[in-house]
């Protein structure tokens, strides 16, 4: 496997009742292509503020990210953002007025990465890989279940053809055995299609079923 994403000596914090709180301490961490990471550690410790920086959502305070070899300050955030990573949340942010296909068709408006002309039909087969099928595709968003709309999170994720996919606590809002499902779909993500995942989840049951469990202590990540 090959590496696609490396953290080097990343720095993070903020004030916090006129004090400086250190959330990450020069944090290195290196993960590979095709490979399905969770991220645990405490609550407080500073996961979801680390997957937002990854995912080029907020700042470091110093240190550097490459991906594919290249420091996303010489990508671009944006252009980082709008090809190479997709985010799946706990709570699915999905258009509510729009239809499942709609919004797994938006993502794709919305990457310079090349796809096939005929969107709407990629979306529906996206769709119905993940178990939607057409006549819950066309449905609002709204008039489906947790599980479904999660699905179409995920469905969306790939539909801008990106190599990494993160997700903070995706299966929070879900039962035991969707949760089993969301994650077994992450699995196959990660071996089938070669995608890099990272989720930060709370949940030993989530963990135990990924390639590499890493824990966030102390402001630095460390395997188990």
């Amino acid at each position: 496997m090959s590496e696609i994403l490396k953290l080097e000596n990343i720095n993070y914090s903020y004030i916090d009742g006129g004090y400086e709180r250190q959330i990450l301490k020069d944090l290195s961490y290196s993960f590979d292509e095709g490979k399905f990471y969770t991220i645990l550690g405490p609550s407080g410790s500073g996961k979801t503020t680390l997957l937002s920086i990854i995912a080029g959502l907020d700042n470091a305070k110093s240190g550097n990210i490459y991906f594919k070899g290249k420091d996303l300050k010489e990508i671009g955030l944006h252009k980082y953002r709008r090809n190479d990573i997709s985010i799946v949340f706990q709570q699915y942010n999905l258009i509510s007025y729009l239809t499942a296909v709609e919004n797994v068709m938006l993502a794709m408006a919305e990457t310079d990465n090349d796809l096939p002309k005929d969107k709407k039909t990629v979306a529906y087969n996206l769709l119905e890989r993940f178990g939607i099928v057409k006549t819950k595709a066309d449905r609002l968003v709204t008039q489906l279940s947790g599980g479904e709309q999660q699905r179409v999170a995920i469905a969306r994720s790939l539909a801008s053809n990106v190599n990494l996919i993160f997700a903070d606590e995706p299966t929070g809002n879900l039962d035991t055995a969707t949760e089993k499902e969301i994650i077994e779909i992450f699995k196959q993500l990660a071996h089938e299609y070669g995608k890099t995942i990272i989720v930060v989840t709370h949940s030993d049951a989530v963990s135990e079923m990924s390639d590499q469990r890493v824990v966030l202590k102390d402001g630095t990540l460390s395997e188990m």
